[in-house]
C-alpha cells in the first residue's frame, strides 16, 4: 500500500501537468487499463464507461475501438458542423473498414470511411463537413497516421467527392 506522503506527491506531480497541458491549450485526458487475465483488459477513461477489450471474443479488439473512435469521433464532428441542416438529415451511418499491414510493425495500410446519410440534406454540404472534420476537429482522425479516404452515399446513391 502506497504512503499517503507518496500518493500526495503523485497528485501534485499530475496536478501539475494537468496546468502545464490546460496553459498549453491542451485538454488533458487520461485512460486507466487494467489487465483481466490472459489478454483481457478493462479500461476506462474520465466520462467513467467502462470498455473490455479480449482479443479472444469476450471483449472489443482494440483495433476494433480505434476504428470505431475514428468513426464516432467524425461522426460527431460532421454533425456538429451540419447542425444548422439538421431537419433535412433522416439518418447518418459511417462504416469504417480498415487493412492492416501483414507483419510487424502492425499497423493500418489504409482506412476507408463510407458516410451514408438519408435526407434532403445537399451533398455538397456532406462534403465540406466531412472534409472539415477531418482535417480540423476530429482529433482522431488527426491523430492516425494511416491514409484515411471517404466515400459518401445519399439516399442509396454514391455522389463523387467535390473538386
Amino acid at each position: 500500500m502506497k504512503s499517503n506522503k507518496h500518493s500526495t506527491v503523485e497528485c501534485l506531480l499530475q496536478f501539475r501537468d494537468y496546468l502545464w497541458f490546460m496553459l498549453k491549450g491542451v485538454k488533458f485526458m487520461k485512460i486507466q487499463t487494467k489487465w483481466q487475465g490472459k489478454q483481457a483488459f478493462t479500461a476506462m477513461g474520465d466520462s467513467g464507461y467502462e470498455m473490455q477489450m479480449d482479443v479472444n471474443g469476450k471483449g472489443c479488439r482494440p483495433t476494433e475501438l480505434l476504428l470505431a473512435a475514428l468513426s464516432g469521433c467524425m461522426g460527431i464532428s460532421i454533425m456538429t458542423i451540419l447542425k444548422r441542416y439538421e431537419d433535412q438529415i433522416d439518418s447518418l451511418e459511417l462504416e469504417t473498414d480498415g487493412h492492416k499491414h501483414e507483419g510487424v510493425p502492425s499497423s493500418f495500410a489504409n482506412i476507408t470511411i463510407m458516410v451514408k446519410v438519408m435526407g434532403t440534406i445537399d451533398s455538397k454540404h456532406i462534403w465540406r463537413a466531412i472534409h472539415l472534420a477531418e482535417e480540423k476537429y476530429c482529433t482522431v482522425s488527426n491523430s492516425i497516421q494511416s491514409p484515411i479516404s471517404f466515400r459518401l452515399m445519399v439516399n442509396g446513391e454514391e455522389v463523387p467527392t467535390l473538386a
